[in-house]
């Protein structure tokens, strides 16, 4: 199955391949589990020639559908560093000329990251400040800062998105070095969703929003689009393609 999709995937020169979750919330709350599927998605996350986004859907994607309801569809970007991280940024970026959709960038920063030398070249820091100079001039969109020192303090700033946005985007991968994820990894119950993405949706999780997890996929290939700044890609226009998954169960 994996390989019929990355054949699609390179036909269509693919930049972003979204997939479910295996795990499906009805709305009696009960969570039925597709183990096919996230050895689909596993495969996929090795092996596809595009970046590829696992979405947790919770309901919130058909209650306030941003093409139809007069209401604003409210998207959360955590933002903390890495290629993962922008690419989740720069899909942001695309719905952020939608008018019934809302969008917030949450960055977390830890204090040494935050005073680091600006003669250094920060792709992180380029994006960013892109997204404040197309986006922020709209009333609609926000920007904010969280400086944690250590994971207890990260966890509080995540913990807090509860109840306050219909879907949180986030990076699958960050540096592992950092010490805001110390302890973290070991203890994910969804290794295929990060830390970040993993803490959302896991069984002790209250936050009731979908989610939708990206990894910049970093081998070339005929799909392959680097939505950084490096690629010159207009984040803004660039159109996208749609891959239909088949279910299977």
């Amino acid at each position: 199955m994996h390989d019929e999709i990355c054949m699609q995937v390179d036909e269509k020169r693919v930049c972003l391949l979204i997939v479910p979750f295996h795990r499906q919330w009805m709305p009696t709350g009960v969570t039925e589990s597709a183990q096919p599927i996230r050895a689909l998605n596993r495969h996929l996350l090795r092996t596809a020639p595009c970046s590829v986004g696992i979405l947790i859907e919770h309901g919130t994607l058909c209650r306030n559908n941003p093409l139809t309801s007069a209401l604003f569809y409210s998207v959360g970007i955590v933002f903390i560093e890495g290629a993962d991280d922008r690419e989740a940024l720069a899909y942001a970026m695309r719905m952020a000329n939608h008018p019934n959709v809302s969008i917030t960038l949450i960055r977390i920063m830890e204090p040494r990251k935050k005073n680091r030398n600006l003669m250094h070249r920060d792709p992180d820091g380029d994006l960013i400040h892109r997204f404040k100079v197309d986006c922020i001039q709209i009333k609609r969109h926000d920007y904010r800062e969280e400086t944690v020192k250590d994971t207890v303090q990260m966890i509080n700033v995540i913990r807090s998105l509860d109840g306050c946005f219909d879907l949180v985007l986030v990076g699958r991968r960050h540096a592992t070095e950092s010490n805001l994820f110390s302890g973290l990894i070991e203890w994910n119950e969804f290794p295929e969703l990060g830390p970040i993405g993993d803490m959302l949706v896991a069984s002790d999780s209250t936050f009731d929003g979908s989610v939708l997890v990206i990894q910049q996929q970093k081998r070339s290939g005929i799909g392959y689009h680097d939505l950084s700044l490096d690629s010159g890609i207009n984040t803004m226009q660039e159109s996208l393609t749609i891959v239909e998954v088949p279910r299977i169960y």
